[in-house]
C-alpha cells in the first residue's frame, strides 16, 4: 500500500519564482490580479526576513488587501488569531 498521506494537495497550485528585489512588488500585484480578482481563494506568500514579512502585510494592506501574517516575533495568541482568520477566509492572504 502507497502511504501518501504526505503527498500534496491536488487542489493547490504552487508558483515559485525567484526574482530581484525590485521586482518583486510589482510581480506580487501581478499574480495576485491574475490568480486572486474574485478574492474567494487563499494564497500564502512566503518571505525570508521578519521585517519583509511585516513590510509586505502594511503594504498589501494599503493596497486595499485582507491579508495576515505569522512570524516569530509575534505573540502566540496573534500567530493562532492569524491563522484562524486565514483558514476562515476572513483574510485569505496570508
Amino acid at each position: 500500500a502507497i502511504d501518501d498521506s504526505l503527498s500534496a494537495n491536488k487542489r493547490v497550485t504552487q508558483i515559485v519564482e525567484v526574482i530581484e528585489d525590485r521586482a518583486r512588488d510589482a510581480r506580487l500585484r501581478q499574480l495576485l490580479n491574475q490568480y486572486h480578482s474574485s478574492r474567494d481563494n487563499r494564497i500564502l506568500i512566503f518571505a525570508l526576513y521578519k521585517k519583509e514579512v511585516e513590510r509586505l502585510e502594511n503594504q498589501l494592506k494599503r493596497d486595499g488587501w485582507k491579508c495576515t501574517s505569522i512570524h516569530g516575533n509575534k505573540a502566540q495568541d496573534a500567530r493562532t488569531r492569524a491563522l484562524e482568520e486565514f483558514k476562515s477566509g476572513k483574510c485569505p492572504l496570508m
